[in-house]
């Protein structure tokens, strides 16, 4: 039970911590931090907004697991300590960006995305028996949540070693660009075959839509057909392994 609660407050301390660091000032935004030094891989700002989805699906899963009512299941047992671990990460990514913590950044954030997806992936494709109610209310938004953090982690390691003129020169931007866009693809491919869970591939799809829209406000017409295409493939898997499950 314990456990549970624990779970339960990192989900509100992380929401808290975003209203917290804009209302205190705290030093820069998420958004002013992957700004910074987005010339290799932009993403539009209105694509930062499925948090909002993302962030009210984990407090709808983190008030459900809480309750007495609900059944320690196998699932519920696999995942609850990479949950609490992950929400922790996301949490505290907000204040390591704030204060511009670059390499930091992106520990805290790919390890708080595969602490998610490696019990994801050892679930099996039936989430360990997971009922629908138990795939709707605890595995899906927490692969949700795996997948934009996946999305996440490439833009911020290229934010990183862009601002830091540390990108190889044996690959233009733009190729680094593609690069990350076909490695996030292909990881989510895996991870969404692996687990059968179709939601995943979203908010990978959703994050290279803005990938594309950024490429067409900056001309980078090259980049922006990269993504939209990476993004189409994105949703026709999930469309496939959704009618699959089905």
């Amino acid at each position: 039970m314990l456990l549970r609660i624990l779970i339960l407050l990192a989900v509100i301390a992380s929401i808290a911590s975003g209203y917290l660091q804009v209302a205190l000032h705290i030093g820069q935004t998420p958004a002013e931090f992957a700004a910074d030094s987005d010339d290799t891989l932009r993403v539009a700002t209105w694509a930062f907004s499925i948090w909002g989805l993302i962030y009210a699906w984990l407090a709808v899963y983190a008030v459900w697991q809480a309750l007495p009512s609900t059944p320690q299941t196998p699932f519920l047992r696999r995942m609850g300590w990479p949950a609490l671990l992950a929400f922790i990460g996301i949490g505290a990514w907000i204040f390591v960006a704030a204060f511009d913590l670059e390499t930091l950044s992106i520990a805290v954030i790919v390890a708080s995305g595969a602490v998610l997806i490696v019990p994801l992936v050892r679930a099996g494709p039936n989430q360990d028996g997971a009922t629908g109610g138990e795939r709707v209310l605890a595995a899906f938004p927490l692969a949700l949540l795996a997948g934009w953090l996946t999305f996440a982690s490439a833009g911020n390691i290229l934010t990183v070693l862009t601002g830091n003129g540390d990108l190889p020169a044996f690959l233009p931007p733009l190729g680094w660009a593609a690069t990350a866009i076909a490695l996030v693809l292909l990881i989510g491919s895996w991870v969404a075959l692996r687990t059968r869970l179709w939601i995943y591939l979203l908010p990978i799809a959703w994050g290279l839509a803005g990938v594309w829209r950024a490429g067409g406000e900056d001309g980078n017409t090259e980049l922006s057909m990269i993504a939209a295409g990476a993004a189409v493939l994105a949703v026709l898997l999930a469309l496939f392994i959704a009618m699959r499950r089905r």
